[in-house]
């Protein structure tokens, strides 16, 4: 199996970067909305970028799913472990799909400042979903790829639903306040670190 995990792990890798370019860019522009002050262009470009996401990961979560057999060629040509691959399609799109729209919106949430709920909730699901699950599934469901791969879909999807939730109930004035609060913050703390830097070279 280990050959097929590593060509899974690939693909995921690949299909990845696409969400986390897209999580970048999203953080980015609420962060900077946020410091301005701009609460509603905050909330439209998290809702924007989540929505591009959503649509990006869903079209690669399709193309996984319906020819993956030519996806899997492009790292081996073992017949056997394209098998493998077709046999946990199904799951691995899902987890692409779910894993990519977690992943930005967990980028939002560290852009508001929210990185405690972004701890709690990745702990958790990892945890109290992702590991018991994928074990439970592969020793008492399925000894394969598809007992495991099936474990990792449901702890992402579960990590999907909790950042959704916890972005909705978003209180968009309350980080703006934040957002300045830390901005202030850091403002102070380079001023105070400007002055205490004004130290006297020593003579030759």
């Amino acid at each position: 199996l280990l050959p097929n995990q590593q060509t899974n792990r690939q693909i995921i890798y690949i299909v990845h970067q696409f969400s986390i370019a897209i999580g970048q860019a999203t953080s980015i522009r609420t962060g900077i909305h946020l410091g301005a002050a701009k609460a509603k262009r905050a909330f439209y470009a998290t809702w924007l970028g989540t929505a591009l996401a959503a649509g990006t990961s869903f079209c690669l979560a399709l193309v996984v799913f319906f020819i993956p057999e030519q996806i899997g060629q492009i790292f081996t040509e073992d017949h056997d472990v394209l098998h493998i691959f077709h046999s946990v399609r199904l799951f691995l799109a899902i987890t692409i799909f779910t894993m990519s729209i977690s992943d930005t919106m967990e980028a939002i949430l560290v852009a508001q400042g929210r990185t405690r709920a972004v701890a709690i909730s990745t702990t958790i699901v990892s945890w109290g979903v992702h590991v018991p699950a994928s074990f439970l599934l592969v020793h008492y469901w399925e000894h394969s790829m598809r007992g495991l791969y099936l474990g990792v879909a449901l702890g992402y999807t579960v990590l999907t639903i909790i950042c959704f939730f916890v972005l909705l109930a978003s209180k968009w004035d309350a980080l703006v306040v934040d957002a300045l609060k830390r901005s202030e913050a850091k403002k102070h703390a380079a001023a105070a670190t400007g002055d205490g830097s004004q130290i006297a070279e020593p003579t030759p």
